[in-house]
């Protein structure tokens, strides 16, 4: 992807605190559930993010060994993405199924 994008435009990969002092036109964050709210909130420019699955916004119970780490490691990615949710300008969603998932502004 960052071969890609770099025919085209200056692609720089996050670092540190110091990359977001600078003026981007754009933020993609290439899986939400590794974005922390606390970049995020210090993001100037609009900000998109990709959601790959339904296992951080939806919580589906079944049987499993590790149930009890997929149960409260949901229950955090939840609270997390609530609060990642309002700096989020876009998110691409992959797939039919995902985007069925999403409350979306337009669809209420």
């Amino acid at each position: 992807m960052l071969r890609e994008l770099r025919r085209r435009h200056e692609v720089r990969i996050y670092q540190s605190e110091a990359d977001l002092e600078e003026e981007w036109d754009i933020a993609h964050c290439l899986n939400l559930k590794h974005l922390s709210p606390k970049v995020a909130a210090k993001v100037r420019c609009p900000l998109v993010v990709d959601s790959h699955d339904y296992y951080w916004v939806r919580y589906y119970h079944f049987f499993c060994p590790d149930f009890p780490v997929r149960f409260l490691l949901q229950k955090y990615r939840a609270f997390k993405y609530r609060r990642l949710f309002t700096f989020i300008d876009g998110i691409i969603l992959h797939g039919r199924y995902v985007f069925d998932l999403y409350d979306h502004p337009t669809s209420t």
